[in-house]
């Protein structure tokens, strides 16, 4: 778990979800 996706999970107020997490990647690339 990279510390850059805990931010934007954290600046963003919702639960870390694998859901969420491999589309923040998606968006980030």
């Amino acid at each position: 778990m990279a510390p850059q996706e805990a931010n934007i999970q954290g600046s963003e107020g919702h639960t870390p979800t694998p859901h969420y997490w491999h589309y923040s990647l998606v968006n980030v690339v």
